[in-house]
C-alpha cells in the first residue's frame, strides 16, 4: 500500500511529523506523559485537533459494559497510542487493535518513543471509513 492510498494519510503524516518534533527536540529516555503533553502541544501548534484521553465506551447486548481511554483521538478519526519503551510488543498492537475496533475509526496510529527512534505502526480498517 502506497503511503497515500490509505484513509487520513495527510493526516497521520502529520501527526507522524509532530512525534519527529517532539523526539528530535526532546530526544529518548523519558517518560511516557512527558512525550504525551510535548505531542499535545504539537498538536495544537499544527492545528491538528486532538482530544487527550479520549473516553470509548462499550456495550455488550446493548448494555454498558465498560469503558477505555485511547490517549489521543485525533480528528475524530485516527485512534493513537503512545508508548515511550524499549520497543513495541504484541501486546501494545492488540491494544490499540481493540481501541480501533470499539471506536470505529479508521486509522490508528501506534507510537513508541524509544531509545534509538520512534517507532510507528499504522492499522487500517476500511470497513470504519464509512462512519468516520
Amino acid at each position: 500500500m502506497n503511503n497515500n492510498d490509505y484513509p487520513h494519510a495527510e493526516l497521520t503524516r502529520r501527526i507522524i511529523g509532530c512525534a519527529f518534533r517532539v523526539y528530535n527536540a526532546l530526544g529518548p529516555a523519558l517518560p511516557e506523559v512527558v512525550y504525551k503533553n510535548a505531542l499535545q502541544i504539537a498538536f495544537r501548534k499544527d492545528g491538528i485537533g486532538c482530544e487527550r484521553e479520549a473516553p470509548v465506551l462499550v456495550f455488550f447486548e446493548g448494555e454498558f459494559a465498560g469503558r477505555f481511554y485511547a490517549d489521543f483521538m485525533c480528528e475524530k478519526v485516527v485512534v493513537l497510542e503512545v508508548k515511550a519503551g524499549k520497543s513495541l510488543v504484541a501486546e501494545h498492537e492488540l491494544q490499540v487493535k481493540g481501541y480501533q475496533i470499539l471506536s470505529k475509526k479508521p486509522v490508528a496510529l501506534l507510537l513508541n518513543f524509544g531509545p534509538q527512534k520512534v517507532e510507528i505502526h499504522r492499522r487500517v480498517e476500511t470497513r470504519f471509513e464509512q462512519s468516520a
